[in-house]
């Protein structure tokens, strides 16, 4: 009985060793000889392309890539890494001088990257702010990762930004927690936003002058109003307006002493700019000035103004014209 007791006890022992021996590697894949096995060698920067457009309905998303090697070829130089994204605080802003341009960082299927505590051991960054992979000896892993810029930054001011507040990290995993920062460096997110306008439609797109008309002759106190409201341009903007004198439907012929066209006056007010439309003189007018001296509006309102202008009796008919209103940074 005592020989066998020895024996069990033998082989106990020695499936502990084994299992000692098959776990050592896992403690210490990416630092041996007291130097980091990985490092990132692209991807510490980016720039968002195209242009972001202040009228964009659906948010922009730009992929790039951050590469990382392992220059070490022995067969125990795998590594469990961990990539992620870290910034002092959130949400991730890009500026422009006073303007800024809110963005994430985020993985392929949507997961947030940025987090803001940092590196910790066995602590941080979470599971939900990185993106787990595993690297081979002498190999190179290649991370498509993807910045968003949101929609409906109708108050962003045309330019260029940037946000160099970030740092871009991979971490050695240990039973799946970070256990060692590799490398980091400075991650530096750059866009520009272009210069445009978005004109919403007005509160009412058909002025009735009918009750304008008195005896056949216009009354030019008759004003009628058309208003914009909800206009964002994310650079100072001019005024336009363009539009031809009233004609019948079907057009007719002149006759002395009618008038077979009606004239009118429109005057757009857009913010500090302003435009006044005589049709009897000119069928375009373009502000002298702009809307704002610097920067982006958003929410701002362009009021229209037309009344009749006075003339002769009109011929008997239906009359119309159409006025077009372009807001533009270009104009």
């Amino acid at each position: 009985m005592a020989q066998l007791a020895i024996r069990e006890i033998f082989r106990l022992f020695l499936a502990i060793i084994s299992v000692v021996a098959a776990s050592a590697p896992a403690l210490a894949f990416c630092t041996q000889n007291g130097g980091n096995a990985t490092f990132i060698s692209s991807g510490t920067s980016t720039t968002v392309t195209p242009a972001y457009s202040t009228s964009a309905v659906a948010d922009q998303i730009h992929t790039f890539t951050v590469t990382i090697a392992n220059p070490r070829t022995n067969a125990g130089a795998t590594c469990d890494l961990a990539l992620s994204f870290t910034r002092s605080s959130l949400p991730a802003t890009m500026t422009n001088g006073a303007a800024t341009l809110e963005y994430s960082i985020e993985s392929t299927s949507g997961a947030t990257l940025v987090q803001t505590a940092g590196f910790a051991a066995f602590a941080s960054p979470q599971p939900a702010n990185r993106i787990d992979l595993t690297i081979a000896p002498g190999g190179t892993v290649v991370v498509s990762v993807r910045i968003r810029i949101l929609a409906g930054q109708t108050s962003a001011t045309a330019g260029n930004y940037t946000d160099s507040t970030v740092t871009v990290g991979i971490y050695e995993l240990v039973l799946g927690a970070p256990s060692e920062a590799l490398d980091e460096h400075v991650f530096t997110v750059n866009a520009s936003i272009t210069s445009g306008c978005t004109l919403p439609a007005p509160d009412t797109s058909n002025l009735n002058f009918t009750p304008a008309i008195s005896a056949g002759l216009p009354n030019p106190g008759f004003i009628l109003r058309s208003t914009f409201n909800g206009v964002s341009c994310s650079a100072p903007s001019r005024i336009r307006l363009t539009g031809s004198p009233m004609a019948p439907t079907p057009t007719t012929g002149t006759v002395a002493g009618f008038d077979n066209e009606i004239n009118y006056l429109a005057i757009a007010q857009f913010g500090a700019a302003s435009a006044a439309l005589n049709s009897n003189f000119t069928t375009q007018v373009t502000s002298a000035g702009t809307n704002v001296v610097t920067g982006a509006v958003s929410g701002a309102t362009i009021t229209v103004d037309v009344n009749l202008l006075a003339g002769q009796p009109i011929i008997a008919g239906t009359y119309s014209s159409v006025l077009t209103v372009t807001i533009d940074p270009s104009l």
